[in-house]
């Protein structure tokens, strides 16, 4: 939970592909993060929104295998943001 809130500096993380939950407002305040790459072909968890409530999500692309591109925009939680998740390059 909140593991990179108010890192304001925060410009760019990569998930690694075997994390398997991520936790309520991980991202919280995270005014800078531009880039949220994950490695994992199967989403996973959140635990509830990645930014705090209060605060409107920073304007971050979301970067996914191309083999999950579809998974990740449909399933639970994920499909949110759906807008900024695109396949990584």
């Amino acid at each position: 939970m909140s593991a990179f809130a108010y890192c304001s500096d925060l410009t760019s993380v990569t998930i690694p592909a075997g994390v398997t939950s991520i936790g309520l407002s991980a991202f919280g305040g995270c005014e800078s993060l531009s880039s949220l790459s994950l490695l994992a072909l199967k989403p996973p968890a959140l635990g509830g929104s990645l930014w705090s409530s209060w605060q409107a999500p920073p304007p971050v692309l979301i970067s996914v295998p191309a083999a999950a591109l579809d998974t990740y925009k449909n399933v639970e939680g994920w499909k949110d943001y759906a807008d900024k998740i695109q396949a990584a390059p």
